[in-house]
């Protein structure tokens, strides 16, 4: 990948943050959406379906799934080569230690007009995530680590790690959909800078890709739009559909920003032009 195309991919990543903090926090029926939904995840925390089924409550998963996380990273960080494992361990702080620190900083400097109403039992906003930040981070540094004949499945894997905080945290009750996914686009966009010094994680020229997952991943966000604008924007408490069809936006928004993240990593990580006019002419060369 050449530098003009890494930049490309930092403004398209700290562009959706701005486009999520545009949408979810400058307008009033984005805040609307974006509240109903932890209005669901809160009310719906402790259910007596959930009881009567024999399943436990939905209680700290956004704390659990770090730990998984931060376990596979130490067990990649083991399986390093012992002359690189501590380059490998300032690598791994370098990506995700500033991630957290920005998106903790973020928190602090973008306000947040009040432009509609919510309980304040739900709390104010964590704009962006530090938890999906921290394990962002990680879902880059893991892939980054993986062997060459793992990456594959290593690539699945930190889509799932994604997948499973962006959702976690919003079930959890801890955050609102549109702080964790721009959590995502923060931490790439601040790994995709300091990539040309991170030489650690190599790259791959046989990296799995398919335009698949990014067709699905705008399909799935475009999705979540259209039904968190469908939220009705009376006063709170929400009517049932209304809060069913946030906490759905919010899914929707979570799977879109781990299918992106797939499709972005198996990009970057690859050693391979992957611009279709090269290709192209690679191949009538060939021919």
């Amino acid at each position: 990948m050449t530098p003009a195309q890494r930049r490309q991919l930092i403004g398209k990543s700290l562009g959706a943050a701005v486009v999520l903090y545009g949408v979810f926090i400058g307008t009033r029926w984005g805040q609307r959406a974006d509240s109903a939904a932890k209005v669901y995840a809160q009310v719906h925390r402790y259910t007596p379906r959930l009881r009567s089924r024999g399943l436990p409550p939905l209680r700290d998963i956004s704390l659990v799934i770090p730990l998984v996380a931060t376990a596979i990273t130490l067990v990649l960080l083991a399986m390093q080569p012992r002359t690189q494992r501590w380059r490998a361990v300032v690598a791994v702080a370098a990506v995700v230690i500033p991630g957290v620190m920005i998106c903790q900083a973020l928190k602090v400097v973008l306000p947040y007009p009040a432009l509609t109403k919510y309980p304040d039992w739900i709390g104010s906003s964590t704009f962006p995530s530090g938890h999906t930040a921290f394990v962002s981070g990680l879902a880059l540094s893991c892939y980054g680590l993986m062997p060459r004949r793992m990456r594959f499945y290593g690539s699945y894997l930190s889509a799932v790690m994604v997948f499973a905080i962006t959702v976690g945290v919003v079930v959890d009750g801890r955050h609102r959909p549109s702080e964790t996914a721009s959590a995502v686009a923060v931490v790439v966009a601040w790994y995709l800078s300091i990539s040309p010094f991170v030489t650690v994680m190599a790259r791959s020229p046989g990296a799995h890709r398919s335009p698949t997952f990014r067709v699905s991943g705008y399909a799935a966000g475009a999705c979540s739009l259209g039904l968190a604008a469908s939220v009705r924007l009376d006063d709170f408490p929400p009517a049932v559909a209304s809060v069913d069809r946030a906490f759905a936006a919010a899914v929707l928004l979570a799977a879109s920003t781990s299918l992106l993240f797939h499709d972005l990593i198996t990009v970057y990580f690859s050693d391979r032009d992957l611009r279709w006019t090269r290709r192209i002419a690679e191949s009538t060369t060939a021919l």
